[in-house]
């Protein structure tokens, strides 16, 4: 990790669905990076759900993976990709120590993820 990567420090797991927004949804993308968060791409419904739960399992072990590196992790979800969450629910209850804020909304707006992201960073001058 580079100390002057201000992502280095900050994880969001991010729904398909806010990763690619629909019609005249905002696009995130340049707010996540704006505010010093990287990106953990969360699978599309649209894979079934024998596979999202394999990617989700694999998700849950970055998770793990990333807190005890002491790094901060969030979900971005959006509220019409129920099986996404269902997974990811499971995934967390397999390893409680995975569990993460989550902010789920069926068309988040950029001002309810800025204040959603500034009330989950770490001071930049940890470690």
């Amino acid at each position: 990790m580079k100390n002057n990567d201000r992502r280095s420090r900050r994880i969001a797991l991010v729904a398909d669905a806010v990763l690619n927004p629909r019609g005249n949804q905002p696009d995130l993308m340049d707010l996540l990076v704006e505010y010093g968060w990287g990106i953990v791409a969360l699978p599309p419904e649209s894979l079934g759900r024998a596979a999202i739960a394999r990617w989700m399992a694999g998700v849950a072990d970055q998770v793990a993976e990333f807190q005890r590196h002491g790094m901060t992790v969030v979900a971005l979800l959006d509220g019409d990709e129920s099986e996404v969450i269902g997974a990811l629910e499971r995934a967390v209850m397999i390893a409680p120590q995975a569990a993460v804020p989550t902010l789920v909304v069926p068309a988040p707006s950029s001002d309810q993820v800025a204040n959603f992201l500034r009330c989950h960073e770490i001071p930049d001058a940890l470690p």
